[in-house]
């Protein structure tokens, strides 16, 4: 069979996992002090000629063994290792990774992004302002930009559009103007196809929502009622069925 080199810059490693379903092969080694290492080695690299450093300083955090922790080291200036967290402001990462075990759900914050420690990631996003209060959507509304891209229409019913769309209701249980708002404690629908109201505390649950996706999730009102959490489940009170004459069409666009 044909060989090829696919990763370079290992330094001593300890051992090598491959994952055969995901093609992943992941290897642990030594880095440097504070700095020890575990990366997924990518195959999918097409470029030729070209085969990822994964050696020091390109993917290692700590600092240089026997270190007078002078930055000016001539050792520093030949191979400054990459603290990639520090450009997005957090500077004291071991206390982080020393919470990851016992603190699930815990954040910490720079001045311009923050960190959640989820069940099984650390997830980071920027800082953006979280106060939104809210927009009307009118019968005439055909599309909007924000917060999230959806367009709209209203058409004579016909049961083989209802899966070519994000969300499908039925026009004349509507009452305008339309609501997109953030969710709150204590808010609940009938998700499509269930009888019994389930709070959406419970329904992010099930869908394993981490914090940052239940604040970034939005939801579709008509009057006090949720028609749709957007992107998720529509409520089974304002589905279309074989008595709608109009249906009124909500599109998930992309960003």
């Amino acid at each position: 069979k044909k060989k090829r080199i696919v990763s370079r810059g290992h330094r001593n490693p300890q051992g090598l996992y491959y994952h055969a379903s995901l093609n992943y092969l992941f290897s642990t080694e030594h880095g440097p002090s504070g700095g020890d290492e575990i990366n997924l080695l990518n195959f999918n690299n097409n470029v030729e000629n070209e085969i990822p450093n994964y050696g020091w300083p390109l993917s290692s955090y700590g600092r240089h063994y026997f270190d007078n922790n002078d930055d000016n080291d001539i050792r520093y200036k030949l191979s400054p290792l990459n603290d990639s967290h520090s450009k997005y402001g957090f500077k004291d990462f071991k206390s982080i990774l020393q919470s990851i075990e016992n603190a699930i759900g815990k954040q910490f914050f720079s001045s311009t992004h923050k960190l959640l420690i989820d069940r099984d990631y650390l997830i980071m996003k920027k800082i953006e302002d979280d106060y939104f209060k809210g927009l009307t959507i009118q019968k005439k509304t055909t599309s909007i930009n924000k917060p999230i891209p959806l367009s709209f229409d209203i058409l004579d019913l016909d049961e083989s559009l209802l899966t070519s769309f994000s969300a499908c209701f039925d026009f004349s249980k509507l009452q305008f103007p339309l609501i997109i708002r953030k969710w709150k404690e204590g808010d609940k629908f009938k998700p499509l196809g269930m009888s019994q109201y389930k709070k959406l505390s419970d329904f992010f649950i099930d869908l394993k929502f981490d914090v940052f996706s239940k604040k970034e999730t939005f939801l579709l009102c008509s009057g006090n009622d949720i028609v749709w959490v957007i992107g998720h489940r529509i409520d089974e009170r304002y589905k279309v069925t074989s008595k709608t004459k109009k249906m009124y069409i909500a599109n998930l666009l992309e960003k």
